[in-house]
């Protein structure tokens, strides 16, 4: 063995570095278990990383302290000595459990026999190793304190780096068995996952007195953790663009929803319109053919669609009038007031308000009337009004009222849009309906 503790001697720092890494290393290993603890894993492998942490942190305090205690005289300081280093080698010997545990996690199905196998091997050789560490206490077969306070290697040092060994033998067989039974090639993770603590052991075999293997496991906890925050941060991405797709699947299927709502209602009304023109058969060949080229020009676009253009809308409208004025010839008149059409909004929504200004105010009264649309731009809105000086209504039976098409008119608006719809009524002299649609 290269004895390299005499480089420490020569500057009278040997201890006080190997103690200073040590707690140093400690302290990473706790805020790791925290760390861990707040990532929410699955619960079997986050215990097996807290454990793995914190066998980590009580072998590297045990350490520390036989390292500032070492060579001291005194009874303290030999129970000190005593105490740090049974337990530093009993926190090695389950950080090398729980270690290999993750790996088994990381890379197999739980619930096989292979996994039951191997971890039982695992758990077994462990156990092994900590009766005979116990046992060492008495005998000195691993280790003894001598009367200086300091650590000698005792007759059966060796059985430690045959445990490590096995503990090794064990993780790349696994990761062998895994990948024939799952056709997956073993990931660099795993590679460096046991080349790490491999590494440390074997300097910590060759150069004694250093403290590479606490070293490589403060290493190997930190890749652990970062690969796990990686997963972690890959699940809420994963989980993030899964619930952005479900969102946009439902409000599409939510706006096909509403619009299915809006079409029949539509298209009864107005073929209604067309069987009640009595007494001019040629009038209302012509109708439905004007009717039928509506649909094929104009519906027919609306199909999937959530939103469409304020001028396409208004054609939309122009169409319906023009079919609303053979049912009710000189009965009404229709005012377009534009000022603002560049936007979008849900389709149907201003020729619903048109029609249910024809066929609720206009023609229930003796008189004519006029139905004006106005579009303007005001305070960050795009506001649309459809006004009628029919017969009006009590705008308070409206909330009982279940009228399909308006309704959905709301509904659309608000979901698509954020829009507002209002009514205003006043009986004897008219109602007055206003979208308003933000600008941004």
């Amino acid at each position: 063995m290269i004895d390299i503790s005499f480089i420490f001697d020569r500057l009278y720092t040997t201890f006080a570095v190997n103690a200073a890494i040590e707690l140093f290393g400690s302290m990473m290993a706790f805020f790791a278990i925290i760390s861990a603890w707040a990532m929410h894993l699955e619960k079997r492998f986050m215990r097996f990383i807290i454990l793995a942490g914190l066998f980590t942190f009580i072998s590297a305090v045990g350490d520390a302290f036989a390292a500032i205690f070492r060579g001291m005289p005194g009874v303290a300081a030999r129970w000190t000595v005593i105490f740090g280093n049974f337990f530093c080698v009993a926190g090695l010997i389950l950080c090398a459990v729980f270690y290999v545990s993750i790996l088994f996690n990381a890379y197999g199905d739980v619930k096989a026999t292979t996994y039951r196998i191997f971890q039982t091997i695992i758990y077994a050789l462990g156990i092994l190793m900590m009766i005979i560490l116990v046992v060492s206490q008495f005998t000195g077969w691993m280790y003894t304190i001598d009367e200086d306070n300091l650590y000698r290697r005792g007759p059966l040092f060796f059985l430690s780096g045959i445990y490590t060994l096995l503990n090794i033998l064990c993780s790349i067989a696994y990761l062998f068995v895994r990948r024939k039974q799952t056709h997956t090639k073993i990931s660099m993770n795993a590679v460096i996952y046991i080349a790490i603590p491999s590494i440390g052991i074997l300097l910590q075999l060759v150069f004694y007195g250093g403290v590479f293997l606490h070293v490589s496991l403060f290493i190997l906890m930190f890749i652990i953790l970062f690969r796990e925050q990686m997963l972690h941060t890959q699940r809420i991405v994963n989980q993030t663009e899964a619930l952005a797709k479900t969102e946009i699947e439902l409000a599409q299927a939510r706006g096909q929803l509403l619009l299915n709502q809006v079409q029949p209602h539509f298209i009864y009304n107005t073929l209604s319109s067309i069987k009640n023109i009595e007494g001019n058969p040629e009038e209302t060949k012509r109708a439905i053919t004007e009717f039928a080229n509506y649909i094929r020009g104009n519906l027919a676009a609306l199909d999937g669609k959530e939103l469409i253009p304020f001028s396409q809308e208004i054609e939309l409208v122009r169409d319906y009038v023009s079919l609303q004025k053979r049912r009710f010839p000189d009965r009404f008149n229709v005012v377009y007031d534009l000022a603002d059409e560049d936007f979008s909004l849900p389709p149907l929504s201003v020729q619903i308000l048109v029609e249910n200004s024809i066929k609720h105010g206009i023609v229930s009264r003796y008189e004519n009337g006029t139905i004006t649309i106005r579009s303007y731009r005001e305070n960050n809105c795009h506001v649309i009004k459809v006004i009628d000086d029919g017969v009006g209504f009590d705008t308070e039976k409206l909330k009982n009222t279940d009228r399909v098409g308006l309704r959905a008119v709301k509904n659309r608006l608000e979901f698509f849009l954020n829009a507002s719809l209002s009514v205003k009524s006043e009986i004897g002299k008219g109602t007055e309906v206003t979208l308003a649609i933000p600008t941004a």
